[in-house]
């Protein structure tokens, strides 16, 4: 389980150069974790970063912690050893840090002139039907 996710740094720049930023730019997204520190047998302090790259137009950054409660000695050894955790363990930690990080994203984004981080759904153009379509079947 995560809990008490917190962020402390945020950092978005928007290149001054940089051509007209559509909605079809590509984006590009990374979390990281770059250290884990076991509090006790049931949590362990986390630290990640979280970057959007909008190819040659602009950046967005984000450092934080977040506390994973569970059972921390397999967490423990995977990250002395390999400096990876588990798979359900890494699972849980990148989906908390996505889904904290985006929404704060796409604030950040709509402030420094970017599209957000995430696709906007199309909606499709009502069309009008046609002259024999509107009359009512008989």
């Amino acid at each position: 389980m995560i809990d008490e996710l917190r962020l402390f740094s945020i950092e978005a720049r928007r290149l001054p150069n940089a051509a007209p930023a559509g909605a079809d730019l590509r984006r590009d997204y990374k979390s990281n974790v770059p250290q884990i520190e076991v509090i006790n047998s049931k949590s362990a302090k986390v630290s990640f970063g979280f970057m959007v790259h909008y190819s040659n137009v602009g950046i967005i950054r984000m450092e934080g912690t977040m506390v994973y409660r569970g059972d921390t000695k397999e967490l423990a050894r995977t990250w002395k050893d390999s400096k990876q955790m588990p798979e359900d363990i890494a699972t849980e930690v990148h989906t908390a840090i996505m889904d904290s990080c985006i929404p704060e994203a796409v604030m950040v984004a709509r402030d420094i002139g970017l599209p957000p981080p995430i696709p906007m759904p199309r909606t499709p153009a009502m069309r009008k039907p046609q002259a024999d379509e509107a009359k009512d079947p008989k």
